[in-house]
């Protein structure tokens, strides 16, 4: 814990984060913006002092990374390596929001709703500012908008997922938004309750799992929950349920996947935890024809395409079984075209036009294209002897050639 001064005591920490090298920087009530050492943590420096409390402090990631984002009463700030402070707009309401009373107007002016979250590569910043996600460059400027909620809604945490894009959770379950602006919403669980509020989140190592803390306005539900999100799947169910409520329930799930720790009232939890259900056979076979693609062998990717076993119309598998298909035809059609290529050109007799010499006419077919037969299938036009519907085209069918005429062929490029 980094010391207080005994004339300090109410310059309360409001939050904290690690740089590269493993240092601890916190942003104070005070506005007050310090740096702990890596080896002992009691000694600290003061990087900046701001005149308004420093509500949120995120470093950007990455070892190379030295920027820091903070949320200075409502404004976002962002501080590079050299120590030059710039105001990017807002990042928040306004403090003193009439609207917010009692325990969740303290929770809100010490922090709370001032979420920030930089992107993987450090290369963009999003703030949620009235139902509206804002993302800065790292450099300042704004990249884009998206409008998620309403200007009475309350948005959670902003996270980001390697899989995705931004990701932030709204009441009535997660929006995850991609990085062309386009938005879909995974419902939450049951049916939600009117007066929930989203809070902290936090972002499996993988991508795909999105847990969320929800707690709901005083006097219509004393409980609260955590929930996950599945990102692959578009499935969301409850991790935990309590009783009571409290605002700040900050959550993170362990590198390795097994096991979600997160801050409840005055104990910090460590739970096992793991995706409920099991994986389906049909998202098992979709990363493996996926991985032959990447690794540039087509012929076993279109085997492992058509083991996928039915997606039960689920969306997510069907859009990726559509888009493998086609990667994988335009990959064995590659092949193809250069396996023709390297073949030795029939000599030129009487009444044989060479190839690629032909007109261009609506009948007429060319080296390399691609036929269908109604026996033998897609094969490619490897010579053509004579022309119009009476020519004989030699095709070539994954490996058996055929001499066959024109007319009972049809394109297929």
């Amino acid at each position: 814990m980094l010391p207080r001064r005994a004339d300090e005591h109410a310059n309360v920490i409001l939050s904290a984060d690690v740089d590269h090298a493993g240092r601890v920087v916190s942003g104070s009530r005070h506005g007050e913006l310090r740096r702990g050492s890596s080896e002992q943590t009691t000694t600290h420096t003061l990087i900046a002092r701001f005149d308004a409390p420093i509500r949120r402090v995120r470093v950007a990631p990455g070892h190379d990374a030295r920027d820091v984002a903070l949320v200075v009463g409502t404004d976002l700030v962002l501080l590079d390596a050299e120590g030059t402070v710039r105001t990017l707009g807002k990042a928040s309401l306004a403090e003193a929001d009439s609207s917010r009373t009692g325990a969740l107007l303290t929770w809100y002016a010490e922090g709370g709703m001032a979420y920030v979250a930089w992107s993987g590569d450090a290369k963009e910043l999003a703030v949620c500012i009235d139902g509206e996600l804002v993302v800065h460059s790292s450099t300042g400027s704004i990249l884009r908008r998206a409008r998620l909620a309403s200007d009475f809604e309350t948005c959670g945490e902003i996270g980001w997922s390697k899989k995705t894009g931004f990701v932030v959770p709204r009441w009535d379950g997660l929006v995850v938004v991609a990085d062309d602006g386009s938005q879909r919403v995974i419902p939450r669980p049951p049916a939600p309750k009117a007066g929930a509020v989203p809070g902290r989140i936090t972002v499996s190592a993988d991508g795909r799992v999105v847990l969320v803390h929800y707690t709901c306005d005083a006097g219509l539900d004393d409980g609260s929950t955590i929930e996950a999100f599945d990102l692959v799947r578009q499935e969301s169910y409850i991790v935990a349920t309590f009783a009571y409520q409290h605002s700040y329930c900050p959550l993170t799930l362990c590198p390795s996947g097994d096991a979600v720790a997160y801050g409840f009232s005055d104990a910090i939890w460590l739970d096992a935890w793991s995706l409920t259900t099991e994986r389906d056979d049909a998202l098992d076979h979709v990363e493996l024809a996926s991985a032959l693609l990447e690794t540039g062998r087509p012929k076993e990717a279109a085997v492992a395409i058509e083991t996928i076993p039915p997606a039960n119309g689920r969306a997510y598998v069907l859009q990726e079984v559509a888009r493998l298909k086609n990667a994988s035809k335009d990959a064995l059609d590659a092949e193809r075209r250069v396996a023709l290529a390297a073949l030795p050109k029939p000599p030129i007799r009487d009444g044989t036009r060479p190839l690629g010499a032909l007109p261009g006419g609506p009948e007429d077919l060319e080296e390399g294209q691609f036929v269908r037969h109604a026996k033998f299938g897609r094969g490619a036009v490897v010579s053509v002897d004579g022309e119009g519907a009476t020519a004989l085209v030699t095709v070539d069918f994954e490996g058996q050639t055929r001499r066959l005429r024109a007319s009972l062929l049809s394109r297929d490029d």
